[in-house]
């Protein structure tokens, strides 16, 4: 099939228009990447924050959340909060936890992709650095790139296909990665005490991750988990208020709850 131009008379194929979307949004998220890494370089140049900037005037998040996330914690009386950020992608690019650790707390990053993972020992290492996949039961699962870098390679083959069936991307390679389950890493890393906030960012494993948490003895404080439809974002929140967690607001893509049993709706009212 072609798109016939104005003129009638050049005709332009449907696949090179696809194949050139692919292209250009590859070089735009290439150059946000850039232009993150290069203000993290000059950010001793950056302007300083004014006093009732509380938390600075830097975010690395895609959408605020690393703001939103230490100001629900701090109503909790949780001002130097430990983390586990699955899916963590970039030590600061798009990161929820880079500004925690900035401001000193200190935590886990599970990443997958050994293209992103291996920035993280030399940009977090007073963090607890994992190159493995996060499920619902431990083994070894497929892990499928788009790209070498995107934050759409995922472990879902459903999400695979929903994206090739709405999109121009298409998986260039598959590998076998080790996933753990989350009960296992905080067992394991964190002497079974659950750090204060969980980042969840798994491109469709979200719900079955946050399943596989057994709430009885793991609760982190705030949870940030990605959304991809409303039907998923559904399903979320029934799972969370069925284990005791107050919704507490949603950025573009994020949905943030507290545990019900320490946080106080009108604590947001209270000084600090």
């Amino acid at each position: 099939m072609a798109i016939i131009d104005q003129s009638g008379q050049n005709k332009v194929s449907i696949d090179d228009v696809a194949n050139d979307i692919l292209r250009r949004t590859k070089n735009i998220e290439y150059k946000i990447n850039f232009i993150m890494e290069r203000n993290v370089a000059n950010a001793s140049s950056i302007a300083p924050a004014d006093p009732n900037q509380i938390w600075g005037n830097r975010t690395f998040s895609q959408h605020g959340d690393d703001i939103i996330s230490l100001s629900i914690l701090s109503t909790m009386k949780i001002n130097s909060p430990s983390y586990i950020d699955i899916g963590a992608h970039h030590p600061y690019v798009l990161s929820n936890t880079c500004l925690m650790y900035t401001r000193g707390c200190r935590g886990i990053n599970i990443e997958p992709n050994p293209n992103l993972f291996d920035t993280f020992p030399a940009q977090r290492s007073e963090d607890i650095n994992l190159n493995c996949g996060i499920s619902d039961e431990r083994g070894i699962l497929k892990f499928f790139m788009f790209d070498p870098t995107s934050g759409l390679n995922t472990f879902d083959p459903e999400r695979v296909k929903f994206i090739e069936s709405t999109t121009a991307f298409r998986v260039q390679k598959t590998i076998d990665v080790t996933v753990m389950t989350v009960d296992d890493v905080v067992d394991k890393y964190c002497s079974g005490r659950f750090p204060d906030f969980l980042s969840l960012d798994v491109e469709g494993l979200d719900y079955r991750i946050l399943q596989s948490i057994n709430y009885d003895i793991h609760r982190p404080a705030v949870i940030c988990v990605e959304t991809s439809s409303a039907a998923n974002a559904d399903e979320i929140h029934q799972l969370l208020a069925g284990a005791k967690y107050t919704f507490v607001m949603r950025s573009v893509v994020n949905m943030f709850f507290a545990d019900a049993l320490r946080y106080d709706s009108q604590a947001r009212f209270a000084s600090r």
